[in-house]
């Protein structure tokens, strides 16, 4: 079972790629889900979930395009 320390640990290990990504929040993140769903479909879950909470909780906003997500991260940390 998953705990809610570890949803949270992954949540924030998801943020740092982004915030890694965007070189410090300064640049767009293009993630192409459709590649994430070659590797396994429950990545591609994950990582939709993940985009969802984050733009809800004000850490990211992004764009959808098809399998495309344009992601602007606006918090480094997990705020709630």
């Amino acid at each position: 079972m998953i705990t809610t320390d570890q949803i949270k640990t992954n949540t924030q290990l998801f943020l740092d790629e982004l915030w890694k990504q965007s070189d410090k929040g300064k640049e767009v993140v293009d993630i192409d889900i459709g590649k994430i769903d070659k590797i396994n479909q429950n990545h591609r879950c994950l990582a939709e979930a993940y985009l969802i909470y984050l733009q809800k909780i004000g850490c990211i906003a992004y764009d959808c395009f098809g399998g495309h997500y344009l992601v602007a991260v606006k918090h480094k940390e997990v705020v709630q």
